[in-house]
C-alpha cells in the first residue's frame, strides 16, 4: 500500500460530500454557542471599565465574524437555520436582571468560560470532521479563540480574578475571602 492522502485513496474526506449528522451537531451547537455572546456588555458595571469593555467588544465582533462563516457554510450545505428568533420585549419593567447583578469580575469569569467552551467544541469538531473544509473551518475557529481566551486569561491574571487551585496543605478561599 502506498503512502496516500486521505483525499486520493477514499475520496471521501473533501467538499462536496454530504455532511455526516455529528458535523451537523457540531454547526448547531457552535452556532448556539456564537450567539450566547450577544448581550454581554448589557450590565450597568462593566462601563466602568474600559479595558474589559473593549476586550468584550472585540470578542463580540470575533464572534459576529465567525457566526457569519458559519451561517454561510450552514446555508450552503442547506442546514436548516431556525429563523423564529424570541423577540425580547422593549418594555420597561422593575425587575433587575442577573447580568445587572453580576460585577466585573463575574462577567470576565462568564467570557471567559464561553470561550473556554468555544475552544472545547471547536477541538472537538476538528476530530471529528468528516470533510477537510469543515475541519479547516473549524481550525480557523479553534485559533482565533484560542489567540482571545489567552488575552482573557492575561485579563484575568492582571487583576487577581483567575481562580486557581489551592497550593497543597493550604485550604481554599472563598468568594468572600478572596
Amino acid at each position: 500500500m502506498t503512502n496516500k492522502s486521505i483525499d486520493q485513496e477514499k475520496g471521501e474526506y473533501r467538499k462536496g460530500k454530504s455532511l455526516h449528522i455529528s458535523d451537523t451537531m457540531y454547526c448547531w451547537t457552535y452556532l448556539s454557542m456564537l450567539e450566547e455572546f450577544k448581550g454581554i456588555t448589557d450590565s450597568t458595571d462593566i462601563q466602568e471599565d474600559e479595558e474589559l469593555v473593549q476586550f468584550i467588544q472585540v470578542v463580540q465582533e470575533l464572534t459576529e465574524g465567525q457566526r457569519s462563516k458559519l451561517v454561510t457554510f450552514m446555508e450552503e450545505e442547506k442546514l436548516y437555520l431556525s429563523k423564529d428568533k424570541e423577540k425580547k420585549s422593549t418594555e420597561q419593567t422593575d425587575v433587575i436582571t442577573s447580568k445587572q447583578l453580576q460585577n466585573n469580575r463575574d462577567i470576565a469569569q462568564t467570557v471567559n468560560a464561553k470561550l473556554t467552551a468555544c475552544v472545547t467544541i471547536c477541538g472537538t469538531a476538528i476530530a471529528k470532521a468528516s470533510r477537510k473544509d469543515l475541519a479547516e473551518l473549524y481550525f480557523q475557529f479553534f485559533t482565533e479563540m484560542m489567540k482571545y481566551a489567552t488575552k482573557c486569561k492575561a485579563l484575568l491574571g492582571k487583576r487577581g480574578w483567575l481562580q486557581l487551585a489551592p497550593n497543597k496543605g493550604t485550604t481554599p478561599l472563598t468568594r468572600d475571602q478572596a
